[in-house]
């Protein structure tokens, strides 16, 4: 009788570890897909009363293929190698989209849920939103359940029903997610309401998908007058053609090494962006206005003695809306122009406002950090990029190459440390984002930087960067400096930088129950004077009493009260 359950409980376990394999969308290693897809999108008013609709239609056909595993994620390459693109209204006019079949684009696929997209940093806004459409339909669960998804929409609810090798997926609710966020209007009369809908049907052959077929509706209203609406409609078909034996899928642990080694090997930079589509640069049809015009019409209402006005508000929003969608070498232009000469503060903080990574590329060619003598624009720069609400990965590594730099400036250091630290505390708001090799990269970099300084500023220096990043890896160094530095002003540091842990962590991590400072200090540039005597106890308290005097930087002294969380 022991025998036989024992057979029952592994013939259990298999079917077990059959369905779940069913349930996990994955493609085979070592083979090339061939689809078909095709899209309809048409636009109109919601109540078109017969109005013709205009639109265009598309047809490609592109390989699918796993390059690269580690572990249970796949790293899948999708070329486009055929790309026709025709108008709604003049379906008899067809162009050949050679543009889409230029790059190829790679993504994350694990567990039916697509993780990062890499693509080439030349390629248009454009191209890139088509072929994370695509992708987008690669994403689905092949089992019933409700989640939340990352989707070419945005952050969508979505629902899956199975019914035999069927799969129904709804995703309604859907919040967009621009790298700069979404645009509003503060007076919520004049703004614009956004709902959609959108049911996608899977035909399943084992792991791979066989046929997709969905229709996408969204309706925008201005929330002032309804009448004024735009309805839009897509509706999307997938087709699996064939399957053909491919390169062996090269097997690793780091998709970020595997990555940047393609690029080498493509002779391109790619980068690195979520599945939610970009923001198309608008392109200006009648009364236009060049940037630099932009530029020259409101460079008076953005002068230092019209701060904090409506009209500076105004401006600095308008300028702000020219810098989306402007590139690089515009951005450039407007920045080194002679109208641009006494409101060069102001342009740094609509550049680093922007949040696109032409305007970061471009803010960062032209400010000088390596610079000892001038240092008003570079830590405006980085004043306005630790307050980022959106960071990209792209931000990040400027700023830990900035970090990895012998700059000669002090003060320019320390405010690269600390901006880092605030970056990757916004970056990590996304649990997911915060497992990336960029994040790892900060932490390698900071423990190293700490353990080689020869100084207690350099000490607090970055002790002030890890506070601002708020990592609770950092604890057992935070408490150990905390306890054993001998040095007051380091002890204090290394307590402040736990203000960002989560207190429930803290209270289950810490042996130490208690931290008791008692002291002054004044600080000017460095630590000049200081007393304090520092005891730990048992005790579930903090009793911390000190007098602090920023006197040579108070507009970080006044940051730092405003906002107690971000230590600048």
């Amino acid at each position: 009788m022991a025998g036989r359950n024992l057979v029952d409980i592994r013939v259990i376990l298999l079917l077990l570890l059959l369905t779940l394999h069913c349930h996990s969308q994955s493609f085979e290693n070592g083979k090339t897909h061939k689809y078909s897809y095709s899209t309809n999108v048409v636009f109109n008013e919601a109540n078109s009363g017969g109005k013709k609709d205009v639109g265009y239609y598309l047809s490609t056909e592109f390989d699918l293929s796993p390059v690269f595993q580690a572990g249970d994620e796949q790293l899948m390459k999708l070329q486009v190698t055929s790309a026709v693109l025709s108008s709604v209204s003049r379906p008899d006019l067809t162009n050949a989209l050679a543009t889409l079949l230029k790059y190829p684009v790679y993504f994350e696929l694990s567990d039916g849920t697509v993780g990062r997209v890499f693509g080439p940093e030349k390629e248009s806004v454009f191209c890139s939103n088509l072929k994370k459409g695509i992708i987008s339909l690669f994403q689905m669960q092949n089992k019933d359940g409700n989640r939340e998804e990352l989707d070419v929409s945005g952050d969508c609810k979505v629902s899956y029903v199975k019914t035999g090798s069927t799969v129904t997926k709804t995703k309604h609710g859907c919040q967009n997610l621009e790298i700069a966020g979404q645009y509003i209007n503060p007076n919520k009369l004049f703004g614009v309401s956004v709902s959609s809908t959108s049911t996608t049907q899977y035909e399943m052959l084992g792991t791979v998908i066989q046929t997709a077929q969905g229709i996408h509706h969204s309706v925008a209203t201005v929330n002032i007058k309804s009448s004024i609406n735009t309805a839009a409609t897509a509706q999307q078909s997938l087709q699996h053609i064939s399957s053909l034996v491919g390169k062996p899928t090269e097997q690793g642990s780091s998709i970020d090494d595997k990555v940047t080694h393609l690029g080498k090997d493509l002779g391109l930079s790619l980068t690195s962006t979520l599945l939610p589509s970009g923001t198309e640069v608008q392109t200006c049809l009648d009364n236009c206005q060049k940037p630099i015009d932009v530029l020259r019409n409101l460079k008076e209402s953005l002068v230092s003695d019209k701060l904090a006005t409506a009209e500076s508000g105004k401006a600095f929003i308008e300028l702000l809306r020219t810098f989306r969608n402007t590139g690089k070498l515009t951005i450039e232009e407007i920045l080194t122009n002679t109208d641009s000469y006494y409101i060069v503060p102001q342009l740094i903080d609509v550049g680093a406002a922007t949040q696109t990574p032409f305007a970061q590329r471009a803010m960062m060619d032209l400010v000088q950090f390596e610079q000892d003598y001038s240092t008003e624009y570079p830590e405006r720069l980085l004043l306005a990029l630790a307050y980022s609400t959106h960071p990209g990965e792209y931000l990040l590594k400027d700023l830990i190459n900035l970090m990895k730099k012998k700059l000669p400036n002090v003060n320019i250091q320390e405010s690269v440390a600390m901006a880092t630290g605030a970056v990757i505390h916004t970056y990590c708001q996304y649990p997911d984002q915060c497992q990336h090799e960029i994040v790892k990269e900060y932490k390698q970099l900071i423990r190293k930087m700490l353990k080689d300084c020869d100084d207690d500023s350099c000490t607090l220096r970055h002790l002030r960067s890890v506070g601002n990043a708020g990592l609770a890896e950092f604890l057992p160094e935070l408490l150990t400096i905390a306890q054993n530095n001998k040095n007051p002003a380091v002890s204090l540091a290394a307590v402040q930088a736990l203000r960002r842990m989560d207190k429930d962590f803290l209270k289950d991590q810490v042996t130490i129950g208690a931290m008791i400072i008692n002291g002054w200090m004044k600080l000017e540039s460095e630590v000049l004077q200081g007393g304090m005597n520092f005891t730990a106890e048992s005790e579930a308290v903090i009793d911390f009493k000190t007098d602090v005097d920023f006197s040579n930087m108070p507009f970080k002294m006044c940051l730092q009260m405003m906002r107690p969380p971000l230590q600048y």
